[in-house]
């Protein structure tokens, strides 16, 4: 059995999802459509029109992209009842091993690596799933431009 800090390395290494990794710039990426955000937006969200929706023998309900200043930031994909959101689960235990549950009552779980995390939620009535595989390279970037938006909103007041 691989070791926890080799399950980190490989999420890290990964980098993303499928051939997609973090930091690609939108233009590198081919059939975008967006869903979330204007032009003056940092974040927008956009959608593939060529994704495979279904990760093995399991279906995927959708898959979102987040670009932070025209950069692959995060991906979130959901899926839809307990076999299809069991069975992602189970290939990502297979993949990075088990995750950290911070309740024993609920099926979330993390996987955090130095550059990537990646979480799994589960709907307890629904069993439906959201998934969420991000990159922490932008946060400092991110504080930034949070600070400077406020400081701009504060000399407009």
């Amino acid at each position: 059995t691989l070791s926890m800090a080799q399950k980190k390395k490989d999420l890290d290494e990964k980098n993303g999802f499928r051939d997609l990794k973090f930091r690609m710039t939108f233009d590198s990426i081919q059939n975008l459509n967006l869903v979330e955000g204007n032009a003056n937006d940092l974040s927008k969200w956009y959608e593939k029109t060529d994704d495979k929706l279904s990760i093995g023998d399991f279906e995927i309900e959708s898959i979102s992209y987040g670009f932070y200043r025209g950069k692959l930031d995060v991906i979130i994909i959901r899926t839809k009842g307990y076999s299809n959101s069991r069975g992602i689960l189970s290939i990502f235990e297979n993949q990075y091993g088990k995750g950290y549950k911070s309740n024993p009552y609920m099926n979330d779980y993390y996987w955090f690596g130095k550059n990537v995390t990646l979480s799994y939620d589960e709907n307890s009535i629904t069993n439906d799933a959201t998934i969420i595989i991000s990159t922490n390279l932008f946060e400092e970037m991110k504080q930034i431009d949070k600070k400077a938006a406020l400081d701009k909103a504060k000399n407009e007041f």
